[in-house]
């Protein structure tokens, strides 16, 4: 394949360590940990009591000094935006302001853009409601014995959960607000694919411009951790153990600690480089490749899922992620030798890591890496697009006399999922 003429034109980021491109990125480079007790979060998730704060189980890194009203227009739309809409709608938002677009949209036939030509394109996840907003539909199932009758919820439910409630949990309502909100009328899709989700809404969008079905795409996603159902649902990577703080998260070396939580959006514009030469824009970074590969893990051949924490356990693919960095490469026209710094998935799951490890075995293995789970826990849906942000702003951003320095060359950034999913992208100066 000819080397992709898609460009980062503008990031915005909504995350545990700052909000905006430049925030985010001077976190990151001073170590500014996002990683605190929940019981400063600031969203309606459920929070410990004090002595219960510094307890495995809350630990997170949530999102602080985020207020929606700021970025949603108009208002009244709120009411059906859980979280983590509000956070994609506003890092749109930031992206657009970064690119310059902000004062150009909505789209509108007789504009800068036609409404047609506009794309929005996310990744997500399942979007779990907080288990506050059912507490009176089912207390009103109650008894006079106090048990709770099943028969009753749906009538409670009727009665007691706003009838829009559905709305704020749809997994493509990210990408349908945003596309709502500045006119966007072009293609519009959502995918749902785990760690992965972000970087394949990556592929979807570039395959949108390389096409010629739109010329500027909204492109990001949207997740979390930390959502109180969620915490109490999921058991599918093992949990943050404390006597391991010492290397938490993601230690390449010694990969023991267990995955802590996060939450918190990334959203990109991408455009080509005759949109750009329209409006006199200057790129951040070119995406000179990206692929999307599959290799089932160890756990699902032997459908033995477990969160034991153990090299082991099964779960992650290595030659997944190798058959994703190559193909990367070959897309790009560039070879091992061309990278200069790797942006890492490590989480803190010793069998992911692992494999992630045997990968990037080689001339990879001794690039400049970093690790954004490190201070901005595991985002969920939009951890693969918080390893993209990081690329960029380390290509884009690096001389500044950072801790990270300047990239010897590309950049490649890494997301993969327990299952066998893996995407490798290269980012490229422009």
């Amino acid at each position: 394949m000819p080397q992709s003429d898609v460009f980062i034109t503008g990031i915005g980021i909504i995350s545990p360590v700052g909000l905006g491109r430049s925030d985010f990125w001077t976190g990151l480079t001073t170590g500014r940990s996002g990683i605190r007790s929940l019981i400063e979060r600031e969203d309606d998730g459920a929070k410990p009591t004090p002595d219960q704060a510094q307890q495995p189980f809350w630990i997170g890194a949530p999102v602080t000094g985020f207020d929606a009203k700021q970025y949603v227009r108009p208002r009244k739309a709120l009411k059906v935006m859980c979280r983590e809409i509000q956070t994609a709608f506003a890092a749109s938002q930031l992206a657009m302001d970064d690119s310059g677009w902000s004062d150009r949209l909505p789209a509108d036939d007789d504009g800068d853009i036609a409404s047609d030509r506009v794309a929005t394109v996310f990744g997500s996840e399942m979007l779990y409601g907080s288990p506050n907003e059912m507490i009176k539909a089912v207390e009103d199932c109650r008894d006079e014995d106090g048990q709770i009758r099943e028969a009753d919820f749906g009538r409670s439910a009727m009665k007691g959960i706003m009838p829009l409630w559905m709305l704020k949990y749809l997994p493509n309502m990210p990408a349908c607000q945003i596309g709502i909100a500045i006119n966007a009328q072009g293609p519009n899709n959502t995918l749902v694919l785990g760690d992965v989700s972000g970087p394949a809404a990556v592929i979807e969008s570039m395959s949108c411009l390389n096409r010629g079905i739109a010329d500027l795409v909204i492109c990001g996603a949207a997740g979390t951790r930390i959502n109180s159902t969620r915490l109490l649902y999921r058991h599918d990577l093992p949990a943050f153990a404390p006597e391991s703080a010492v290397t938490f998260p993601c230690d390449p070396l010694r990969c023991n600690a267990g995955v802590i939580g996060g939450e918190g959006s990334v959203a990109f514009t991408l455009e080509t480089a005759d949109s750009m030469a329209k409006r006199n824009a200057e790129p951040i970074v070119r995406i000179s490749g990206i692929a999307s590969r599959f290799s089932p893990a160890d756990s699902m051949k032997q459908r033995d899922r477990t969160s034991k924490r153990c090299v082991s356990a099964g779960r992650g693919s290595s030659t997944a992620i190798r058959n994703a960095i190559d193909a990367a490469l070959s897309q790009a026209g560039r070879t091992e030798s061309d990278i200069g710094g790797v942006v890492s998935h490590a989480m803190g799951d010793p069998s992911m890591d692992s494999a992630e490890n045997d990968a990037l075995k080689g001339h990879l293995a001794d690039c400049p890496r970093i690790q954004p789970m490190r201070l901005i826990g595991h985002t969920g849906a939009a951890s693969g697009s918080f390893a993209i942000a990081t690329g960029a702003c380390w290509l884009a951003d690096a001389g500044r006399g950072d801790a990270f320095g300047s990239p010897d060359g590309d950049v490649l950034c890494l997301a993969h999922t327990s299952e066998g999913s893996a995407v490798a992208s290269i980012l490229s100066r422009t």
